[in-house]
C-alpha cells in the first residue's frame, strides 16, 4: 500500500499537453531531453486527426490528489457509465476481468505528454514476454469525449499500430471524471482547448484492482509497469 501510495504521488505530475517549440527542445524526463523533431512528429499527428492547432501557452501544474485513490481497495470495474469503444460499440469494464491491463488517460489533439505516454505503453507492450503480453490489454481512456468519437480514436489507434490488444474508450464527461478520480487522476480543461492532466500509467490485475501506478513519460516508469505486468 505505502508503495502504490508513494508511485501515486511521484507520477501524478499534472502537465499541459501543449507547448511551443521552443519549450519542447527543453523539455525533460528523468534527465532526457526530448527533441525538436520528436514534438513536430506528434504536432503534425494532432492535426492530422482532424483537431484545428491552438494557440501556444505556457506550461500549467496542478496541484495532485493527496489521498490514496479507491481502487487501490476495490475494483475499477465497478465504476459504472455508459462507454464506446473505437469501433463504435457498447463497452462494459467488466468484459476486461480475466487479465491485466494497462491504463492511460489521454486525448488525441495533445501535442506534448500524450504522444509520450502512448509512446511509453507501446514500449511497455514491446518489452513484455510473449505470455505476459498475450494476456495484457491496454486500456485508453478519452479526457475529451465531445471531440474524440470513437472514430477519431480508432484512427488514432491505428497511427500507434495498436494491435487487437487495444481498447480506446469514449464516454460522457461524468463518466470519464468518475473514473478518472477513482484512479487518482487528475485533470482540468485550460485556454486554447489544452487539458492539464496527471501522466500517470496504471496497472489492474485481473479484478481490476489497481496494483501499479508511475510515471507514463520515463523509461523508469515503463520498467515499474512492466515488472507489475510479469508479476
Amino acid at each position: 500500500m505505502k508503495k502504490l501510495i508513494l508511485a501515486s504521488s511521484i507520477a501524478l505530475l499534472l502537465s499541459a499537453c501543449q507547448q511551443t517549440e521552443q519549450k519542447a527542445d527543453q523539455t525533460t524526463h528523468d534527465g532526457e531531453v526530448v527533441s525538436t523533431e520528436h514534438a513536430h512528429e506528434h504536432a503534425a499527428h494532432g492535426d492530422a486527426h482532424g483537431h484545428d492547432g491552438h494557440g501556444h501557452h505556457e506550461h500549467v501544474e496542478l496541484p495532485v490528489a493527496d489521498t490514496p485513490a479507491p481502487a487501490l481497495e476495490e475494483s475499477v470495474y465497478l465504476v459504472e457509465g455508459d462507454w464506446k469503444d473505437q469501433d463504435g460499440n457498447t463497452f462494459d469494464l467488466n468484459s476486461l476481468t480475466g487479465q491485466k491491463q494497462v491504463v492511460a488517460f489521454i486525448y488525441t489533439s495533445c501535442k506534448e505528454v500524450c504522444p509520450f505516454m502512448m509512446r511509453s505503453m507501446k514500449n511497455i507492450q514491446d518489452k513484455l514476454p510473449e505470455e505476459v503480453r498475450a494476456n495484457t490489454g491496454f486500456l485508453v481512456v478519452s479526457f475529451d469525449p465531445e471531440r474524440d468519437t470513437p472514430a477519431i480514436l480508432k484512427n488514432f489507434g491505428e497511427h500507434y499500430k495498436a494491435d487487437e490488444h487495444w481498447t480506446f474508450l469514449n464516454g460522457s464527461d461524468d463518466d470519464v471524471r468518475m473514473l478518472a478520480n477513482t484512479m487518482n487522476i487528475r485533470y482540468q480543461h485550460a485556454e486554447g482547448g489544452m487539458i492539464n492532466h496527471s501522466n500517470a500509467i496504471m496497472v489492474l490485475d485481473e479484478h481490476g484492482k489497481m496494483i501499479e501506478q508511475a510515471n507514463g513519460t520515463s523509461t523508469a516508469g515503463e520498467d515499474a509497469v512492466v515488472a507489475a505486468l510479469k508479476q
